[in-house]
């Protein structure tokens, strides 16, 4: 019997941590978008600044995302965002040209 509840409440462990970290990848995974949409706006503000020879928006800011304070850094043909999230950082390099975000790598 005590092995019988053992192994259920082992299973119940693990459906639980299962659980939460399907939660944690969703809210990460929500976060990430609203970040490549902000940089999808950023490249577009950087590119028409280009074209009509205007003012240049800041090359690097920092902006509250999701909760999270992500620093967007352009350098010419990708912009660079870095943050943190639960102790661990990430980065994500989203190359863009005039038309729009070419592709999006996670380091």
């Amino acid at each position: 019997m005590f092995s019988l509840v053992l192994l259920f409440s082992s299973y119940l462990a693990l459906v639980i941590q299962n659980r939460a970290a399907l939660v944690a990848a969703s809210d990460r995974s929500t976060a990430d978008l609203l970040m490549i949409d902000r940089a999808k706006a950023f490249a577009g503000e950087r590119s028409w600044s280009r074209h009509c020879q205007t003012i240049a928006p800041a090359q690097a800011f920092h902006e509250t995302v999701a909760g999270k304070n992500v620093l967007f850094k352009d350098e010419s043909t990708r912009i660079v965002i870095t943050y943190e999230d639960r102790g661990q950082k990430f980065k994500m390099y989203l190359y863009y040209d005039d038309n729009g975000i070419l592709s999006v790598e996670y380091d």
